[in-house]
C-alpha cells in the first residue's frame, strides 16, 4: 500500500504513517486535532486485531474506536 492514500483502519500494523487529513464532524475533527493528529504527523498502528485501535503518536499511546480510525486518512512513510 506504498504511497496511497488510505484510512486508518486499512493500515498495517507496525508500520510509519503519515498523517493526510481528517475527516468527519466538527467536533470529532477538533479532538483528534487537539490530540497531535494532525495533517503531516508521523504515526505508528501498534494494534488492530479486536475491539478499539492502540496507536503511538509523538511518544503517546491512543486507544480509538474503528469509527474514529476510518476518518484518518494516512500514507505510508517510505
Amino acid at each position: 500500500m506504498k504511497n496511497r492514500n488510505i484510512p486508518l483502519i486499512l493500515a498495517d500494523e507496525n508500520l510509519e504513517y503519515e498523517i493526510i487529513g481528517i475527516g468527519g464532524g466538527c467536533g470529532l475533527r477538533a479532538k483528534l486535532l487537539e490530540m497531535g493528529f494532525i495533517p503531516g504527523a508521523k504515526l505508528r498502528l501498534l494494534y488492530k486485531a479486536n475491539g478499539p485501535l492502540i496507536v503511538a503518536l509523538n511518544g503517546s499511546r491512543y486507544t480509538m474506536c474503528k469509527g474514529f480510525a476510518s476518518k484518518i486518512i494516512v500514507r505510508e512513510v517510505v
